[in-house]
């Protein structure tokens, strides 16, 4: 095996072919990424469970024996979901491109193939940004390397350490958070991480870093400016953007593991994103006009995702577990918003700062919504039903304001509820002194029936044993 055993981010290559394997890293100069190179269906099984590798894309080839390339797309979407893959085949291969995509595989490429080409599907040039005046800012940080802070935990906001990327230069100080109101002084500003030291770290089981709040608008600039270079890259295949852009719904899952949610309920949350997704696919998105504008509107698709994962334990906690109900449970949470597609014109969804003609269109969204739906062939019917329904309330505060209390069925509910945490969780992104737990008990869960209610209590606001 010859793949680069840093930790850092790296392509995965599966391919028997030995002579482009070696050809491979020959090109590894040109970017810093590397590729991590696999000559069997079994070894990438290895890599991509191997939580010390940040695997960013997998390219497998079809010609690897008893249709090994099959057993390497369903570990990758296991494993590392969301990151994009794409088959290295040539034409003895008796799969249309159209068959690909509904198991998942992004692009199918022909050889000769060479590093460059792979790096530019997989990984965006880096965006114009202001370091020298990040590293300024971060000067005026007095704490010693080494050191253990006396601020607050409240003064720290977390940052995920498997998705650091080693050997980069960092533009903040990072802590590592030992106790209540003991934050250790890691890395300074301007430095870049060991491999190793990394690596231990994550092996200690350390999930996530942590720079200064003061900081945070600043590190939000920068993912903001990496994002609007991903969005605005023509080179990069729009499934590919929406693949990687804000890893979707990971807002809301480290949320929720920040407060309570267990390993069991985060594995069970992934799966079921994955199934969903899988299930969406088998509509076709690509030739479908309203499923590909949803698809290509990252905020919205990335608000569907973290709807879904918590509508995936609100469904089992009131036991809504059968094979129909909890597709249309999913396929209603991830397209709920649907109907904001076509809204240009709403740049955000507070109320509070909509026009009259704003809130008119806002206001409509979840019956445009469930007519779009409604027309797309082979959607089951209670989809649209309950996305036409998902913010009406029971105490009539929600709309449409026709509907009646009995009209409004626990799909519908479980959808809305979801949506409701969803954003308060994403707000909570830009406005750390919202409490979402706080507001959904006090504010929101009145609007919905007892049971609901006390579903969503039991999973994410009592205290878990």
């Amino acid at each position: 095996m010859a793949g680069d055993k840093k930790k850092q981010r790296v392509v995965l290559v599966v391919d028997a072919d030995a002579d482009f394997l070696e050809k491979l890293q020959t090109e590894q100069h040109l970017t810093d990424l590397r590729t991590y190179c696999t000559s069997t269906a079994e070894a990438a099984h290895e890599v991509l469970l191997d939580p010390g590798l940040g695997v960013v894309g997998t390219f497998v080839d079809a010609a690897l024996p008893d249709l090994g390339w099959i057993s390497v797309v369903e570990s990758a979407h296991r494993n590392v979901p969301g990151t994009p893959i794409f088959l290295v085949r040539d034409s003895t291969l008796d799969v249309s491109d159209e068959e690909l995509r509904a198991v998942g595989v992004r692009q199918s490429l022909g050889k000769p193939l060479d590093f460059k080409r792979m790096i530019d599907l997989v990984a965006p040039l880096a965006v114009d940004f202001d370091i020298d005046g990040a590293l300024g800012k971060a000067k005026e940080n007095t704490d010693d390397l080494g050191g253990i802070s006396a601020a607050a935990d409240g003064a720290f906001s977390p940052i995920r350490a498997d998705n650091f990327l080693s050997g980069s230069k960092s533009i903040f100080d990072l802590y590592i958070r030992l106790g209540p109101g003991h934050n250790l002084k890691i890395l300074q500003s301007g430095d870049a991480f060991d491999s190793e030291r990394l690596l231990s770290y994550l092996n200690k089981g350390i999930t996530h870093f942590f720079i200064k709040k003061e900081v945070q608008e600043t590190y939000l600039r920068y993912c903001e400016h990496l994002t609007t270079r991903l969005l605005t890259s023509k080179a990069i295949p729009a499934a590919v953007k929406v693949a990687q852009t804000l890893n979707h719904g990971e807002e809301v899952m480290n949320f929720l593991k920040d407060n309570g949610l267990s390993d069991f309920q985060f594995r069970y949350a992934s799966q079921f994103v994955f199934n969903v997704n899988q299930l969406f696919q088998q509509f076709n998105p690509a030739k479908n006009n309203v499923l590909n504008a949803f698809l290509n509107d990252v905020a919205a698709y990335d608000h569907g995702v973290g709807a879904t994962m918590i509508a995936s334990l609100l469904a089992e906690a009131l036991n809504v577990t059968s094979g129909y109900a909890i597709q249309i449970v999913g396929m209603a949470a991830l397209l709920h918003d649907i109907g904001l597609a076509k809204a240009s014109e709403l740049a955000h969804e507070d109320e509070a700062l909509m026009s009259k003609p704003q809130l008119a269109v806002y206001y409509k969204h979840p019956e445009v919504g469930a007519e779009l739906l409604a027309k797309i062939k082979a959607m089951d019917p209670a989809v649209p039903h309950a996305v036409a329904s998902h913010h009406a309330r029971r105490n009539n505060r929600g709309f449409p304001k026709n509907l009646g209390a009995t009209s409004i069925n626990q799909i519908a509910e479980i959808v809305g509820v979801s949506e409701e945490f969803s954003r308060i969780i994403t707000k909570k992104v830009k406005s750390p002194e919202l409490a979402p737990l706080e507001i959904m008990d006090q504010q929101m869960l009145e609007g919905f029936s007892r049971p609901v209610a006390e579903a969503f209590r039991k999973v994410f606001i009592s205290p878990k044993p």
